[in-house]
């Protein structure tokens, strides 16, 4: 997947292009502008854009989106009693590892360790441990890491 950076062109605020050396189709959800230049006025200043959101990659069949960014949702539900889901984006194909820790930080279970590929998941985890015994209620953390991506969040378990 072509991973290179993109450029933008923007003539007003409701005027968006983004062009890749790819030819993918982008799909923003949240983009943000920072100017380079001279801001506040409508001359040709040139913007610097993150886009958060998914594309289409070239030569895909119609309908096929993957996200932009690696991503870690919170779980739902939060609290949870008997399991929580954990959703999470990939923008590659890559190695990924995502287990849960108490608030001591030691390990509780392992979700997934090992290659995934570009798109949305979803795991769950139905409060047990590696061993597969149900863990004691209170705040525990999952852990997603994914090459430099490492992102944690808060799950309440009420018992």
């Amino acid at each position: 997947m072509d991973t290179k950076p993109v450029s933008a062109t923007v003539k007003d605020t409701a005027d968006l292009t983004v062009i890749t050396d790819s030819q993918s189709s982008f799909y923003g959800e949240d983009c943000k502008l920072k100017a380079r230049g001279r801001p506040n006025t409508r001359s040709n200043a040139y913007f610097v854009v993150a886009v958060k959101g998914y594309y289409t990659p070239y030569g895909a069949a119609e309908g096929t989106t993957l996200p932009m960014a690696f991503a870690l949702h919170p779980n739902y539900p939060n609290p949870f009693n008997a399991s929580t889901q954990v959703a999470f984006a990939l923008p590659v194909e890559i190695k990924v590892e995502i287990g849960v820790c108490n608030v001591l930080g030691q390990k509780v279970r392992t979700l997934i360790a090992g290659d995934m590929p570009a798109g949305e998941h979803l795991v769950t985890w139905d409060g047990a441990n590696d061993q597969g015994t149900g863990v004691a209620s209170g705040a525990y953390f999952v852990r997603m890491k994914a090459g430099d991506f490492v992102e944690k969040r808060k799950m309440t378990l009420p018992k």
